[in-house]
């Protein structure tokens, strides 16, 4: 797990935050997928102080092969 994250440091794109969650949040997409063959999402916050808000200013997706669940797991009534 740490070796995909330390090549992000040599990546001079934006703010380690933004690659940080660049990064963590195309993991995440990309286990809502049965299958993928790339996710890629860029999110764009600044100043990087906002996301403690929950705010960020936009967020574009790329996939290529996506392959939608066909079900999801139930976790009982959520409400």
């Amino acid at each position: 797990m740490f070796i995909g994250l330390i090549g992000f440091y040599q990546n001079s794109n934006g703010d380690w935050g933004e690659n940080l969650l660049n990064k963590v949040a195309s993991k995440a997409i990309e286990h809502l997928f049965t299958r993928s063959d790339s996710v890629k999402v860029e999110v764009k916050c600044n100043p990087t102080s906002k996301l403690l808000q929950g705010t960020i200013d936009s967020f574009q997706m790329k996939g290529q092969g996506l392959v939608i669940r066909s079900r999801f797991p139930y976790y009982g009534d959520v409400f």
